[in-house]
Order: structure tokens, then C-alpha cells, then sequence
């Protein structure tokens, strides 16, 4: 046989064999809100399959970040994803007033509906990945936090458990929140953090009243389990 007749047969049997989801384990991905294209990140697990029923853990970028940004310098799932077996989404937040940021001041008052891209994109996980829609998580940094506390407030039947790190809840969050059912919740927060602080401001509200509200909300122990992890950090946990 000619060399380069072997050569190609091989190729050919090559990429005949290969499985186009284990071959493009990352890419981009998008959902239509109100005749809105909403685009996201998504990384499949190594040796993905879809029989697996896997959970999805989807991360909301800082203000004024990106999917790639925050695989960069905020929370790099792809390796856990890969050891724990779970999918890993990046959703991204639109252009807009010369931002890329959520919009969860006031309300979604510039038209642009968060909840909604949230919704579609795990209705999206279920129906193109055979996703666990009992196992959706979602994390979220600075501004890409603060929408974790909608998600909660608007979207708690939907999250089995939110992490939230360097953001508190907004006043008007706060005011109008309704929660569907309890959800669990990680908090991190520095206590000299400037874009949220420890206290509140006129903006939003302090940790204490935070805390207490989703301890009712959760029906978890009013009293805190507190440890001392070393580096100036503390841990309070509320049991259920």
C-alpha cells in the first residue's frame, strides 16, 4: 500500500472513531432571553457522557469581567470539574453602559433579565447534557456575587446551594426578597473588603442581618458553630 494512502486510511478511521464531546471539551454556547443571544462557557469533564446525569456548577464573572477572566485569575473549576465529575459554566454578562455587568441594581431596570438567562441556561444543561436539574450550584465574585443573592432570593427552588465571595446582599435585594425554598449557602467576605462591607452601607445590607435572615430562611441553628482556620480567618457554620 502507498504510504500515503495508509496515511490517510489511518486518519480517516482516526477521526471516525472519535467522539465529538470528549474532542471539544470547551466552548462557547448560547441561549436566547427575549430575542437576546446570552452567551456562556461551558467545560465538559474529561471522558464526558452524558449517561452520567453529572451536576452543573455555572460561575458569574466580576463587573466587568468574562468567562475567561474569571477562568483566569477567580475560580478555575476545569481540573475539579475533571476529578468530581461535573460541568463546569461560565455564563457572561452583556455590554452595557460601558460595562460587562450583571444587572442586578434596581431591579433589572435597564431591561436586560438576568433570571431569565439563569433559567435558560439550565434549562439548557437538562436538555443538551442530560445535566441533574436537583444538582445545579452557582458562585459568583464582586458583582457576579451579588447576583448569587438573586439567584437565592428569585431562584432558590432552582440552586441546590450558592457561594457567594466578596459581595453582600443589596438593600433592595433585601427588600424585596421572596425565597422559593431553602437553599444552601457559602459566604466569604474580608472584613475590610471596600465593595462590600463588613457592616453594610447605604447600599447593602451588613453581614449580621444577612446571616440571621437566611438562618430563618434555611430553618438552620440560630447559634453558629465558629472555628478558627489560622491566617485570620474564620468559619461560622449554622447547622441544619
Amino acid at each position: 500500500m502507498n504510504i500515503w494512502k495508509q496515511a490517510t486510511l489511518i486518519l480517516v478511521i482516526v477521526l471516525a472513531g472519535t467522539d465529538p464531546v470528549t474532542a471539544q471539551q470547551q466552548f462557547y454556547d448560547s441561549v436566547d432571553v427575549d430575542g437576546v443571544t446570552r452567551q456562556y462557557l461551558v467545560y465538559l469533564p474529561a471522558n464526558f457522557d452524558p449517561a452520567e446525569n453529572m451536576p452543573v456548577l455555572f460561575h458569574f464573572h466580576g463587573g466587568g469581567g468574562s468567562p475567561e477572566g474569571a477562568i483566569q485569575w477567580e475560580s478555575d473549576n476545569r481540573p475539579l470539574a475533571d476529578a468530581e465529575r461535573f460541568i463546569a459554566v461560565y455564563p457572561a454578562a452583556l455590554f452595557y453602559d460601558g460595562c460587562t455587568c450583571w444587572n442586578n441594581e434596581g431591579k433589572y431596570s435597564n431591561g436586560i433579565d438576568e433570571l431569565g438567562f439563569a433559567a435558560a441556561m439550565i434549562d439548557a444543561m437538562i436538555v443538551e447534557y442530560n445535566a441533574d436539574p436537583d444538582r445545579m450550584y452557582a458562585s459568583g465574585f464582586s458583582l457576579g456575587g451579588s447576583m448569587m443573592w438573586d439567584l437565592m432570593c428569585y431562584m432558590g427552588d432552582r440552586f441546590a446551594a450558592i457561594g457567594v465571595v466578596a459581595a453582600n446582599m443589596w438593600q433592595w435585594t433585601y427588600a424585596d426578597c421572596d425565597p422559593a425554598s431553602p437553599t444552601g449557602l457559602i459566604h466569604v467576605l474580608g472584613t475590610n473588603d471596600f465593595y462590600a462591607p463588613y457592616n453594610g452601607n447605604q447600599y447593602s445590607i451588613s453581614v449580621a442581618i444577612q446571616n440571621a435572615y437566611w438562618v430563618s430562611v434555611n430553618g438552620s441553628e440560630t447559634t453558629a458553630e465558629e472555628t478558627n482556620l489560622g491566617g485570620g480567618v474564620t468559619r461560622y457554620l449554622w447547622p441544619e
